[in-house]
């Protein structure tokens, strides 16, 4: 390699979930979700973040349930952790925007 060159390094990412709107009687087999944050809210007992797929995971308090928020910007994660009250930005900024599945 001459100096100054730089050699390309290859991207490589894991494949995005398949999360059909279709339901279906089994429910899909999928890999550990991402590490949850424990976080100080009456309404999300945790949050999680996939960078790769932009996939936001969510554990809610009432039942244990979660669900994974589809093509949701590191922005809005960053923001959602960074705010005063994460329910309330949740339920402004996220809950009825993104694509969403639960997950059992």
């Amino acid at each position: 390699m001459a100096r100054g060159e730089t050699r390309a390094r290859a991207r490589t990412s894991r494949p995005r979930p398949d999360f059909g709107a279709a339901p279906c009687d089994d429910p899909p087999q999928r890999e550990p979700g991402v590490y949850r944050r424990p976080v100080d809210s009456s309404l999300i007992r945790s949050v999680g973040y996939d960078l790769p797929s932009s996939v936001l995971e969510i554990e809610f308090v009432e039942g244990g349930r979660l669900y994974v928020y589809l093509d949701v910007p590191l922005s809005v994660y960053s923001r959602l952790m960074a705010a005063a009250s994460i329910g309330n930005f949740f339920n402004e900024s996220i809950r009825d925007v993104y694509s969403y599945q639960e997950i059992n």
